[in-house]
């Protein structure tokens, strides 16, 4: 089991994870290091303005500036995004054997 799953499930056994709607299709690791992600920036204000996207369909030219977004290594779209400076990267979780699965960007400007 990749570390990653193993802290999922153990920060979803902490109450770590908010209950989302049915409609929501999320794993419990990609939830539990976007609260991560926004408690070691010392955000977690920003839990309850969080809104949910599809990151194969999102338009990036609709993302409003200064937003930020948790995506995954499979988020093509959005991180090729990084390469052509409409997002830039503002954090990478680190995995201790593989490269990195989760990332933070931001959609520059105010």
């Amino acid at each position: 089991m990749r570390w990653n799953a193993a802290l999922g499930a153990l920060a979803a056994s902490w109450g770590l994870i908010a209950v989302l709607a049915a409609s929501v299709d999320l794993g419990a690791e990609s939830l539990a290091f976007w609260r991560l992600a926004l408690i070691k920036k010392q955000r977690l204000d920003l839990l309850e303005h969080t809104t949910y996207f599809n990151a194969k369909t999102i338009d990036p030219a609709t993302i409003p500036n200064g937003a930020l977004l948790f995506v995954t290594i499979d988020d093509k779209l959005l991180l090729d995004q990084v390469a052509t400076g409409g997002l830039r990267e503002v954090f990478r979780a680190p995995e201790p054997a593989d490269d990195p699965v989760f990332f933070v960007l931001e959609k520059p400007g105010r």
